[in-house]
C-alpha cells in the first residue's frame, strides 16, 4: 500500500532540490551567454529568490519526513530562515 503521507513530504523536498538545480543550471548558462562569471550571476536576486524558495521547500519536506522531534525542529528553523530570506529577495525582484 502507498504511504501517501510520506509521498507528499518526500515530493516537497524533491521539488525543492529540483528548483535549486534548475536555477543553478539556468544561471550557469546565462553567465556563459553574457560573458560574466558564474559568481556574479549567483549574487543576483534573480538567482537568490529561487534558491531560497527551493531551500524552504526542501526543509519543509525533510521536516515532514523526520523521525524525531529535534530533527523536525532543526528543519523547521531552516524552513523559517529560508522563507524569511526568500521574502527579502522577492522584494528585491519587485523593486
Amino acid at each position: 500500500m502507498i504511504d501517501w503521507f510520506a509521498l507528499f513530504w518526500s515530493s516537497l523536498w524533491i521539488l525543492g532540490t529540483a528548483v535549486i538545480l534548475a536555477a543553478l543550471s539556468y544561471h550557469h548558462w546565462l553567465a556563459h551567454e553574457q560573458g560574466v562569471g558564474l559568481r556574479a550571476q549567483l549574487k543576483t536576486a534573480a538567482f537568490q529568490a529561487p534558491l531560497w524558495a527551493g531551500l524552504a521547500l526542501t526543509a519543509v519536506g525533510l521536516a515532514g519526513t523526520s523521525a524525531t522531534w529535534w530533527e523536525t525542529g532543526v528543519w523547521g528553523i531552516m524552513a523559517a530562515v529560508s522563507l524569511f530570506n526568500f521574502r527579502g529577495e522577492w522584494q528585491g525582484l519587485k523593486d
